[in-house]
């Protein structure tokens, strides 16, 4: 087994490589999406822009890598994990578990008796999974957390309503509903929180909430911020608005509804088209055909 380390480090090796430039490809469009985003804020941007413009290999190497860092630290900004510490475990994830599934991968096919081929495949795919894994889960973390502070914005909007009607101002709003709201909304105390942090250290009220608002992308959300920016800097009845925009938000989501129930009738459709189908033609026809095949029988 020793003649074949070497072997098996070229494969791994070799494995890396074209994992790594699978994942290049893949998140390409990722990155141009980036690119036009820094290169479109030109103030910003301006020390990456200078870059380039001195060196314009090395300030476009620069500037992918800023951004593929922009990206990292917007998943984790999305999915929750915003504190010091979550960037360094994702990095040493990202590097830990594609030699972990290799050596899984390895030893599996070890302990199960196969040649040196099966044992360079295994640990490739086991590679491959720790190499794709870590960004996954992160992504889907994030996707699970956007849909759930999705649908906490309508109770959140009634909340903010009430409080309004009661007299209160936005700030000390926010402060109840922190306080008092957590089982009923914790993914979106915790991001209103992190406003009011901002808030206590002197940031202007409507651009914490807006700061708090654009990395997550949520259409409610955002909408909400909106509302609060134009009542806070034009005036306005903000109570009108709100009330508005909770009208609007359960008229989409009983869109959505029936557009899912419309989906699903189809998906049952065909459900019982492969597996109900058959056992009624069965039941229905079967009786008759075996009659059928009795009368033939005898007539022969």
């Amino acid at each position: 087994m020793s003649n074949y380390w070497p072997a098996l480090v070229l494969g791994l090796l070799a494995g890396a490589a074209t994992l790594i430039y699978l994942q290049r490809r893949q998140e390409k469009a990722e990155r141009r999406r980036r690119f036009e985003a820094v290169w479109s804020d030109r103030e910003e941007a301006r020390w990456l822009i200078s870059g380039a413009a001195e060196n314009k290999p090395g300030g476009q190497a620069l500037l992918r890598k800023a951004t593929q860092q922009q990206s990292i630290t917007l998943d984790l900004r999305r999915a929750g994990w915003n504190h010091p510490k979550a960037q360094a475990i994702y990095i040493t994830a990202s590097l830990v578990s594609p030699l972990l599934g290799a050596a899984l991968g390895l030893i599996w096919s070890m302990f199960s008796g196969h040649d040196i081929k099966a044992a360079l495949v295994s640990a490739f795919i086991g590679f491959g999974i720790g190499y794709l894994l870590p960004p996954r889960i992160v992504r889907w973390r994030a996707g699970k957390r956007q849909k759930a502070i999705s649908e906490e914005m309508l109770p959140i909007l009634h909340l903010l309503r009430m409080l309004f009607d009661a007299g209160l101002s936005l700030e000390h709003s926010l402060r109840v509903i922190t306080e008092q709201g957590r089982e009923l909304a914790p993914e979106m105390t915790q991001e209103i929180a992190l406003a009011l942090a901002r808030i206590n250290s002197g940031q202007e009220r409507t651009d914490a909430i807006e700061e708090m608002a654009a990395p997550l992308q949520v259409a409610e959300l955002d909408d909400t911020v909106a509302i609060l920016k134009q009542a806070t800097r034009y005036g306005g009845s903000l109570r009108e608005s709100l009330v508005r925009l909770i009208a609007l938000i359960e008229e989409r989501k009983l869109t959505n509804t029936r557009e899912y129930v419309n989906k699903l009738s189809a998906k049952m459709t065909m459900v019982m088209i492969i597996f109900m189908f058959p056992a009624l033609m069965i039941f229905l026809a079967g009786p008759g055909f075996l009659s059928l095949t009795r009368a033939l029988g005898k007539v022969s």
